[in-house]
């Protein structure tokens, strides 16, 4: 067996629950890089064929992977055999897209070991001359920059790494707002609301992000059993993401972001007054009700998905005059907090954040404000 790759059979059961077919999966280290039928039930069939994979992946040519295979064919099986193994599936849906927006018509059908600097760079150039911001820029280069380490590391394919020394064009004004200006006014969330009132889609959705700060996909995924209304809790545990038109609940983010969060007494009374109307609405409907447990549900009980959301905030932001996506409402309810006087690693809890330098760093235009008012303060002290 080898020292750099690992490997063992299971076997997966069919439908009758007697018939099984074996399966191998082989790592690099504590990562699982092949997961394969061996499309056999004779243990002695799927061991060579496990012995063979590991032999092959040592030597850099297995049916899957090859010095001459093209960047495409590379991706793929790195998004299949390594991203989505290891990965939150967000992380291999964006990265899947990056990559058919930006390589796979690019250089995707060079060999991989005919790309260099002055090619990958070029990528990137033509990007920025593009328009693409920067964000979009760095996440490219990060992504391409962990697939090649693969490539050089886990399956031997090539011996350096293409984008290592590619350089993000300077930007000289930053393209993207900055947090300051992801923030609407009480009076804009108040019009917000004025559009989507009780009974709306978005009603629930809006209240609950306002008022605790949560992301997009924990407010989706929260159920009645995470609420604890006698000590006024929300307990984040699960985060709702985008597979398809199917709805599907992953962990959170980080391990921060698996968190309690404390409510005041005025989203206590939404949430109360919710859970009546879903109630009421489960009697009105009868079998045509959907029970899902979730809170944030259509008026016959139908969860409310993150396609549902974004194609609703679509239609809103056709009737407001202001700039608004549903990620202003973290913002806003943070950078209230900590004009308010609010301790800021309170708010790092508050928000998931697993380093306080997060917190701190995006909301900047705040402390920097805050440090300002202290300086102000201590002047008038002394005079």
């Amino acid at each position: 067996m080898s020292d750099i790759y690992t490997g063992c059979l299971y076997k997966r059961y069919g439908k009758d629950k007697k018939s099984f077919t074996y399966y191998y999966k082989i790592k690099c280290g504590s990562k699982v890089i092949l997961n394969k039928s061996c499309k056999t039930s004779v243990k002695r069939e799927a061991n060579k064929m496990l012995d063979n994979a590991i032999y092959e992946l040592e030597h850099g040519r297995t049916s899957l992977l090859s010095k001459d295979m093209t960047l495409n064919k590379y991706l793929e099986a790195w998004l299949e055999n390594d991203v989505k193994l290891n990965s939150k599936y967000n992380t291999y849906e964006t990265y899947s897209k990056l990559i058919n927006r930006h390589i796979k018509n690019t250089v995707g059908n060079y060999k991989i070991r005919q790309l260099n600097t002055l090619i990958m760079q070029q990528v990137f150039n033509d990007m920025y001359k593009a328009g693409y911001s920067k964000s979009t820029l760095e996440l490219t280069k990060n992504l391409l920059s962990g697939a090649f380490k693969s490539a050089i590391q886990t399956y031997n394919l090539i011996n350096s790494n293409p984008v290592s020394y590619v350089k993000i064009p300077k930007y000289e004004i930053e393209k993207e707002l900055e947090v300051k200006d992801k923030i609407i006014t009480i009076k804009q969330f108040n019009k917000l609301i004025e559009l989507n009132p009780v009974g709306t889609d978005l009603y629930m959705p809006f209240q609950i992000a306002f008022n605790t700060g949560m992301r997009r996909g924990e407010v989706l995924a929260l159920k009645w059993e995470n609420i604890d209304f006698d000590n006024k809790i929300i307990h984040i545990k699960k985060n709702m993401i985008r597979k398809g038109d199917k709805i599907e609940l992953s962990t959170p983010k980080t391990k921060s972001s698996i968190r309690d969060i404390t409510i005041g007494n005025t989203l206590l009374k939404i949430l109360k007054a919710h859970k009546i109307r879903q109630k009421e609405n489960k009697l009105k409907y009868g079998k045509l009700y959907i029970d899902s447990d979730f809170i944030c549900t259509t008026e016959i009980g139908n969860p409310i998905s993150v396609n549902m959301l974004d194609g609703k905030m679509h239609t809103l932001n056709k009737k407001i005059d202001f700039p608004f996506t549903f990620h202003y409402l973290r913002h806003t309810h943070t950078t209230l907090l900590i004009e308010a006087g609010a301790n800021i690693k309170d708010v790092q809890k508050r928000l998931g954040h697993s380093k306080l330098s997060t917190t701190m760093d995006t909301y900047s235009h705040v402390t920097d404000k805050m440090k300002n008012e202290t300086v102000e303060i201590f002047e008038k002290l002394i005079k």
